[in-house]
Parts: structure tokens; C-alpha cells; sequence
């Protein structure tokens, strides 16, 4: 994540199988490689649908919801939905497109 063209955090993410389902594990990292989560505790986001071209990941709780959706063979939109400090339900979405 940059912010002002500086670096604000890292995210460091993994889809592994686990008890057969594919399981979203991420870890956050503010610069100098200083991590969020504890050690041996990423965050885990289970998947909750798969459809052509788009897959749903939520956390257990179900505070927040990833989208990942390829939108055209270069273009991968991310939408982010998580409740905010007062519990109201806020979206990002994040446009990624591959260099060519």
C-alpha cells in the first residue's frame, strides 16, 4: 500500500489448501518488516464462493469480505467490504492491471 508516494504497509498473501478447501491466509507489515499479526496467527479468510472468474473469501466472524473478480485477462479488480470502528459496513475496491 502506498500512500503519498510513500510505502504506508505490505501485505503478504497465500492461498493454501487446508482440509481440502482452499484457505486465504494474510499477514499485514509496516515498512521495516514490522508485523501486525502474531507470528504463528494470520489472518484467515475461508472461501465462501467460487464462480467463473471471481472468488469470495470472508473472515470467520464474517467482519470482512474479499472479492477477487478478473474483470478483463489484464485487469483484477479487489473489493474489500469490512465493518468500520462504528460497525457500519465500508467497501474499497482496488483496480490492479498487468504492465505489458
Amino acid at each position: 500500500m502506498v500512500k503519498d508516494g510513500k510505502v504506508a504497509f505490505y501485505e503478504f498473501v497465500v492461498i493454501e489448501e487446508q482440509n481440502q478447501v482452499p484457505v486465504f491466509k494474510m499477514r499485514h507489515f509496516n515498512r521495516g518488516s514490522i508485523g501486525w499479526e502474531e507470528k504463528d496467527k494470520p489472518l484467515l479468510f475461508y472461501l465462501v464462493n467460487i464462480e467463473k472468474n471471481k472468488a469470495d473469501f470472508e473472515l470467520k466472524d464474517k467482519s470482512v469480505h474479499i472479492t477477487y473478480q478478473l474483470i478483463a485477462p489484464d485487469k483484477l479488480d479487489v473489493i474489500l467490504i469490512e465493518k468500520d470502528k462504528e460497525g457500519k459496513l465500508k467497501k474499497d475496491i482496488f483496480n490492479y492491471s498487468r504492465k505489458k
